[in-house]
């Protein structure tokens, strides 16, 4: 709503523009969807293919409670942790709750 202060302090009217859209974090089944799309879209690009595991994208899920900028780092950090071209829960758990993991990125 600071930001809407400062659109209006300009000119009045000029917050009219705008149209404020509630956001609600998206459900598991759109996360899994988000992971997968993301790890399809590496596989095109690195000779080695990586998978993941039902587990693993259910722990994601519950983790960033749908909000995508959490589901980003959690994956990214649980991509960054898999060994075996195979991301599974323990990947996720190192890469969440790890040195330097996603909470720890995330509370920066």
């Amino acid at each position: 709503m600071v930001l809407i202060a400062k659109i209006k302090a300009s000119h009045d009217s000029s917050s009219r523009i705008f149209s404020i859209l509630t956001l609600k974090p998206l459900s598991d089944e759109e996360n899994k969807a988000v992971v997968l799309s993301g790890l399809k879209k590496a596989n095109q690009v690195n000779t080695q293919q990586t998978t993941i595991d039902d587990d693993a994208l259910m722990l994601l899920s519950q983790l960033s409670e749908g909000y995508p900028h959490f589901l980003q780092e959690f994956a990214y950090k649980a991509f960054e942790k898999e060994l075996d071209y195979l991301i599974n829960a323990q990947d996720v758990r190192d890469g969440a709750f790890g040195v330097n993991g996603a909470l720890n990125q995330l509370g920066h």
